[in-house]
Parts: C-alpha cells; sequence; structure tokens
C-alpha cells in the first residue's frame, strides 16, 4: 500500500483552518447535518481513532487518522471533516476543517502504473486535547456532492492516582533520577512524577517553603532541593532538612553539584560551600565542616541566575 502523508499532498482550504471551532450561529446547521445526512457512508473511506494518552505538557490528548482514495475525487474537489465531541454529562462541543484534494504529483503519475496509482491513499491525522473523563466522539466528512463518511466512538481517560497538577503553575527546574522519576521545581514545592504517578512535595511534607530554585539528582539516590529558604534532601519519597542545619544553609540557595569525592558544592547568594555529603545526611546532628569560597577567595561576584559546576 502506498500513502501519501497529509502534509505532502493535503492543502487545508484557507477559509477553514485546522480545528477550528464551529461559529455559534452555524452550531445548529451543523449538528442538523449530523442527523440529517444518510447515517450509511457513501464516500469511500477509513478512519482510525487512538485512545488518550498523557503528553509532556500533562494533558491527555487524543486523535484519529483518515485515509481517502484520491481516484474518488477529481483535482481540486473540496471536503470539510466535522468533529462532535460530547463530554459523558454535558453539552457536545464542534469543531471543523477543510481540506483540497490536490493533483499527484506529475513526477509520480509518470512512474507508477494505473494499477499502482489506484493503491494511493491521503492520510491526515488530527489531533485534540481532553480533560478527564468519558467521551462520544462523532466524525464526518462531507463533500461538495453531499457525499459522507462517519465514525463514531467512545473514549475514557486513563485512570490515575494523583491528581494532574504541580504545587505551582511556574515550573524553575528540572532533574531526572537515577530512577528514571522526573522532579519539577516550583515556586511553592517540588513534584515528581514516575511510573504515571504524581506525587507532591511542600512546607508541609518537608521541603522548604516558597520558590524552589534548584534540583540536584545525586549519584546515590537523593534528590537536593535548593530553595530561598534553605537546603533539603528526598529520599525514598520523604524530605528531609540536613541532620545539621547551620544558618549558612538557610541562605537562598540556587546551585548544587557533586564532585567524585563525595562532597556537594552549593552555591547561595554570596558564596560557595563545600561539604561531605555523608554528613548532611547522617542522623547523628553531630556539627559538620564547611569550608566557605567568597570574593575573598578570588570567586567572581556571586550572581543570582546559574548553576554550580564541580570537577
Amino acid at each position: 500500500m502506498i500513502r501519501l502523508i497529509l502534509f505532502l499532498v493535503l492543502i487545508p482550504v484557507p477559509i477553514a483552518y485546522a480545528q477550528t471551532p464551529i461559529p455559534p450561529d452555524k452550531l445548529a446547521e451543523v449538528s442538523r447535518l449530523f442527523e440529517d445526512f444518510n447515517k450509511r457512508s457513501t464516500l469511500h473511506c477509513s478512519m482510525e481513532h487512538f485512545d488518550p494518552f498523557l503528553d509532556f505538557t500533562f494533558r491527555y490528548d487524543a486523535g484519529f487518522l483518515i485515509n481517502v482514495h484520491p481516484e474518488e475525487f477529481t483535482s481540486g474537489t473540496k471536503f470539510g471533516a466535522f468533529l462532535r465531541i460530547t463530554p459523558e454529562g454535558g453539552k457536545p462541543v464542534f469543531f471543523s476543517e477543510g481540506y483540497e484534494i490536490p493533483p499527484i504529483p506529475a513526477m509520480m503519475a509518470k512512474t507508477l502504473s494505473a494499477r499502482e496509482l489506484k493503491k494511493i491513499e491521503l492520510q491526515t491525522s488530527v489531533g485534540f486535547a481532553v480533560g478527564d473523563g468519558r467521551y462520544a466522539v462523532d466524525l464526518m466528512l462531507a463533500d461538495t456532492r453531499e457525499r459522507t463518511c462517519r465514525a463514531h466512538w467512545s473514549l475514557k481517560t486513563p485512570k490515575h492516582n494523583y491528581p494532574l497538577s504541580l504545587p505551582a503553575n511556574t515550573v524553575t527546574a528540572i532533574e531526572q533520577g537515577r530512577d528514571g522519576t522526573m522532579w519539577f521545581a516550583t515556586a511553592n514545592g517540588v513534584a515528581s512524577y514516575s511510573q504515571g504517578r504524581w506525587h507532591s512535595y511542600t512546607a508541609q511534607n518537608g521541603v522548604p517553603p516558597g520558590r524552589i530554585n534548584c534540583l540536584f539528582a545525586a549519584e546515590t539516590g537523593e534528590l537536593w532541593v535548593g530553595a530561598d529558604q534553605g537546603l533539603a534532601f528526598i529520599v525514598n519519597g520523604v524530605a528531609h532538612a540536613p541532620a545539621s542545619n547551620p544558618p549558612l544553609f538557610r541562605e537562598s540557595i540556587f546551585g548544587i553539584a557533586a564532585d567524585r569525592d563525595d562532597f556537594l558544592w552549593i552555591r547561595t547568594s554570596s558564596q560557595i560551600l563545600r561539604i561531605r555529603r555523608a554528613e548532611l545526611v547522617s542522623s547523628s546532628g553531630n556539627s559538620i565542616s564547611v569550608r566557605q569560597f567568597g570574593i575573598d577567595d578570588g570567586l567572581p561576584t556571586v550572581a543570582r541566575y546559574g548553576s554550580a559546576w564541580a570537577s
């Protein structure tokens, strides 16, 4: 089967943009299209839908593929795709998109036999975003000769055990743990995403209150959190403050890194601190040794934004 992908061969009609909501004054007319046209397809096409999935913007995307044979149309023929999405217990929402059938490229027409040309399909994929829940979806293609192709299906978003949200709407840093967990720093806490589940950490769970500035995933498994109001680390799903938490670690922290000797390098608003990692995670509570680097040590003025580097 030879397929020509939409962006190569299908031309959107200029007056109908992709996934355009139907204007309110046209809703009744479009609604009648779904009810009045013969429910038996008279236009030969195939449609394939795919189930909702969670994308990288943390919303559910769904959609479908449409395949039509150009031999059913003359070059320049226009047809429309009408979509009706009805949430369970809610009112339907209508969208439309227009297309124009282009001519088969001259080089292809010369190269392929008549039999091969009949096997060509024009294909388009259409996607839409939905919220959590169940939906009924109706799709109809209609050309200027009032031939139609119809499809109906139901979809349901996957179950999840945590809200699809972050502690705040601003993401200030992103880090990936050794186990694949994705960590997100926000203006009001930390969120993790792993195996389809979200978990949030705020001041109530042990991370410093307020804005989180940086994250660092250590080779030893901890996630280190630098915030406007100090330092914390998360291990095995639990947030901890350092065992010994001197005032130095309650400054605003803007960068964290580690070296091969198991020292953490922590950049604050005024200096860089070096501390052995094991002393911070120890539960003994003994005093710890901190090496401070500032302007007197030849360090340039410490900027507010950036990263701490260690080699």
